[in-house]
């Protein structure tokens, strides 16, 4: 077994049992996640190299169940004894003792007691029916007597942490250090509420904390607690960072949710956590697999759930969909058993005008954009009939012809600027296109013609999943295929997206995918790496098996790529399964071509906004997020955008509407738009305070953050300068935090007011110190009125979107647009893809609304 390769057995990784709340299925833990543990703890303990990378298919909540472990790890490592001798706790003082409110009254250590009052009288407890006890602040009534009699004596009440850690049942354990999760705190939050550790929830097990945006900590548990919690949830890497700064050596370990936030944040990595040599721990999906090679630099060991490592764990099972594990096993189950078919089709008139497109590509001026123009319309055109599974509506025929006439005039227009052989094949294949008409989509070998036989053979249809190119593209589909076939049980064909394939949960997953043709080797990739099914068909033409042989190259070269400084077995694909059909055996140099190609195709409709390298025009590097209705926007690094998904799929309302960055933002998020360059939540907080006459709060709550950048100008803009006066001057913030002051205008006040009466020693502004008690108050005016605004936007929001939007829903809305009273238009659109390249786009047409022209492999 691979497991016996860990330092340590880990014993009581053998007693936990998993299970949700409310259903009856528990289980052991899954045999790749105990291995996953094992190797973690050996990380964070200091018995193996502690920096670590466990690859899984689709990793879902295998980090919260890694770090869930990790911690109890720690805490059975490293932590504190209270016992009844050695607590200190002041009289009166509200104490949380086994879940209950009590009051401390004392101790009697002569009969091993500790004594407290609660709502009803007083109460002598003994100290080893004492599962829990925290100093806590609280504004609820204590408990009553018989409350605290059922916590302290019912059956089944022994403390579970003693129990699973071996730890002396009459002592108490406190951490020492803690373990923090990098991940969606809302989506933590959420597993730790319904996942049950031996019959206790995850986040009642021990204490669980989240990092504020200024590197401080709230606890999760309803009180107010003064124990460090055991587990910490951190958003993003700067909030992570601002932490390990103001409380260096308080972490044991750093759980990464996924790779490209880590790769994307690479300073923060290797300057907070690394160069401190703290344990990081690094959970990825085979998604992102391309990306290791930064691991690998930085000398991480790869745990990598391939196919020899499922054998050897015995990973390969089926599970109940009630069980912790379905989401997980699923994913393992159809990457182990992955075929990918090709059915070859025909559609002649498409083929011969890709052979005109080839030879236009060798022999066009790649300089003259006006000829370079009309060929990419051309291409859109022909890339939109090769995945077509459906016939075109006559509209759209007199739509391509019209097209069509247009750029023949364009050519004549050009007159002495083309060449006689490239105006010749140009003339071709528009004669070529103008002779596609309808009846060519229902010849023998079509796309249409093989999916209907294939449909008309099929039982299953409920469990065939086809996946076409956009969402306009499925409903025109769905409709045509609804009035074209009928199934015998009555059953409706499926229709998918590429994003919604990625963001598929696997509570469904069907027998097979069918792919209606070449969508680029991205979303090929997110399609395969989905493992939404361990079936996949593709329709292809010849020219799209060119595409679809060079990915298999790209995907084994990926796949099969040697992984340096590692201990574990290394990965591994299984061999692609094809239909006997004749292979296209492309040479480098052909492959070379088809790169280009598809990189020009993928850029074509946002070629007006990319600035070639030593343009005149000021540039900037940015991300493409693509969003529905055909909008899409170029995100620089640090730009915010307003998410609202929590609040629309879970109903999940928030002290704040977070803000994401781009490449803290995820497919299938929602994200909050409005007829403003203007923060949303600070215009709606200046409205009410302008009509409640406090928004002079506003200029005078800013007066530290003008002080500190006064300061940082005199320094001659060097943040360490300004950094070391503070520290003379008693900061004991991290720099990180420091640049947080100065630059994130989103961050009313720093974080307490010992923090407000440093800069105005560092700085020595005079009216600062003077006025700070006054200053102070606008800081928390501002804060209540910030959070009144995002309460207020977010009710606003659900009751305009109430049945609108919903995963899964059919009839669901990808977007909702609505008025706010004194604000205007609001619009939430659904991200569909997030680009991964940073690309160079000028500089007035980043972080914008845009609107697209014409797609080609984007949704």
């Amino acid at each position: 077994m691979l497991m016996d390769t860990a330092n340590e057995p880990y014993d009581f990784l053998n007693d936990i049992v998993i299970s949700y709340e409310n259903t009856p299925v528990e289980i052991n833990l899954h045999p790749f996640i105990r291995m996953s543990a094992s190797f973690s703890l050996d990380a964070l303990t200091g018995k193996a190299n502690n920096r670590l990378a466990i690859v899984f298919p689709r990793r879902f909540q295998s980090p919260v169940l890694i770090a869930v472990l990790s911690g109890l790890g720690l805490l059975k490592d490293k932590h504190e004894v209270v016992t009844l001798d050695n607590i200190s706790i002041k009289m009166k003082q509200q104490i949380l003792l086994n879940g209950c409110l009590v009051e401390y009254a004392g101790k009697n250590t002569s009969t091993d007691q500790i004594i407290v009052n609660c709502k009803d009288g007083k109460s002598m407890i003994p100290f080893k029916a004492v599962k829990m006890l925290e100093i806590v602040h609280s504004e609820k009534q204590l408990c009553k007597l018989g409350e605290l009699s059922n916590a302290c004596f019912s059956a089944g009440n022994s403390n579970i942490l003693n129990t699973l850690l071996n730890v002396n049942g009459n002592n108490i354990i406190r951490p020492v250090q803690n373990v923090m999760l990098i991940s969606k705190v809302s989506e933590t939050e959420k597993q730790i509420n319904k996942m049950l550790i031996n019959h206790t929830k995850a986040l009642e097990i021990f204490h669980w904390g989240k990092v504020t945006s200024d590197g401080e900590v709230t606890t999760l548990s309803s009180y107010q607690l003064e124990t460090s919690p055991v587990a910490l949830i951190a958003s993003d890497f700067f909030r992570s960072s601002y932490y390990l700064g103001n409380y260096p050596g308080k972490t044991g370990a750093v759980i990464f949710d996924g790779l490209s936030g880590f790769v994307n944040n690479l300073q923060v990595v290797d300057d907070e956590i690394l160069a401190n040599n703290i344990p990081a721990i690094v959970v990825l999906d085979h998604s992102e697999i391309e990306m290791i090679e930064q691991l690998e630099f930085r000398n991480f060991r790869f745990l990598h759930l391939n196919k020899s490592n499922i054998n050897l764990s015995d990973s390969t099972s089926t599970v109940s969909k009630n069980s912790v594990y379905y989401q997980i096993q699923r994913a393992i189950n159809n990457f182990s058993e992955m075929e990918i078919n090709v059915q070859k089709c025909e559609f002649p008139l498409v083929k011969q005008a890709m052979d005109y497109i080839q030879e236009i590509e060798r022999v066009i001026d790649r300089n003259n954009a006006q000829i370079n123009d009309i060929l990419n319309k051309i291409i859109f055109n022909v890339l939109e009939f090769s995945r077509m599974i459906r016939v075109p509506t006559d509209a759209r025929m007199k739509e391509l012809l019209g097209e069509l006439n247009i750029l023949d005039q364009q050519l004549i227009q050009a007159g002495i600027w083309i060449p006689e052989e490239l105006r010749v094949l140009f003339s071709s294949l528009l004669d070529l296109l103008r002779k596609i008409d309808i009846n060519k989509f229902n010849k023998k070998k079509h796309k249409i013609a093989i999916l209907k036989e294939r449909l008309q053979d099929s039982d299953d249809w409920e469990n065939i999943a086809l996946v076409v190119h956009r969402k306009n593209e499925s409903d025109k589909c769905r409709e045509f295929w609804g009035d074209s076939i009928t199934h015998k049980n009555g059953a409706n064909i499926s229709f998918y997206t590429v994003s919604e394939i990625a963001e598929s949960d696997l509570s469904y997953s069907p027998t097979e995918i069918i792919v209606c043709g070449w969508l680029g080797y991205e979303k090929m990739t997110k399609i395969i790496r989905s493992y939404f099914s361990s079936k996949i068909t593709l329709l292809l033409y010849p020219y799209e098996m060119k595409w679809f042989d060079h990915a298999k190259q790209r995907w084994s070269r990926e796949e099969n790529c040697t992984i340096r400084y590692t201990d574990f077995p290394q990965a591994t694909i299984k061999a692609i399964k094809e239909t006997k059909i004749e292979s296209h055996n492309a040479t480098m140099e052909e492959f070379n071509e088809l790169d280009d190609f598809e990189l020009r195709i993928n850029n074509l409709s946002y070629s007006p906004y990319l600035v070639a390298s030593g343009g005149k025009t000021e540039a900037v590097q940015a991300k493409l997020v693509c969003f529905t209705e055909e909008q899409f926007s170029f995100y620089t690094a640090s730009y915010g955008l307003h998410v609202v998904t929590d609040l629309l799929i879970r109903n999940t309302e928030q002290r704040e509407i977070p803000k994401k960055t781009v490449d803290e933002l995820n497919e299938g998020d929602y994200v909050l738009f409005w007829d403003s360059d203007n923060d949303i939540i600070r215009d709606i907080a200046d409205m009410a305070l302008k009509k409640n006459g406090l928004y002079y709060h506003r200029a005078r709550a800013a007066s530290w953050r003008d002080a500190l950048i006064t300061k940082y100008e005199e320094a001659g803009h060097d943040l360490n300068k300004l950094f070391q006066l503070l520290r003379m001057h008693g900061c004991i913030r991290h720099i990180a935090t420091v640049r947080n002051w100065l630059f994130n205008e989103g961050i009313i006040g720093p974080g307490n007011y010992s923090d407000l009466a440093v800069i105005a020693k560092a700085t020595e502004d005079e009216q600062l110190a003077a006025e700070l008690p006054l200053i102070s108050e606008s800081i928390s005016q501002l804060r209540s009125a910030h959070l009144q605004a995002a309460s207020y936007l977010q009710k606003s929001m659900l009751t305009e979107v109430k049945g609108r939007i919903g995963k899964n829903s059919s009839k669901a809305e990808k977007s909702i647009v609505f008025n706010l009273e004194g604000l205007g238009q609001i619009q939430i659109l659904e991200v569909e893809e997030i680009r991964g390249e940073w690309l160079n786009i000028g500089i007035n047409w980043t972080n914008r609304l845009l609107r697209k022209e014409g797609i080609i492999w984007q949704e």
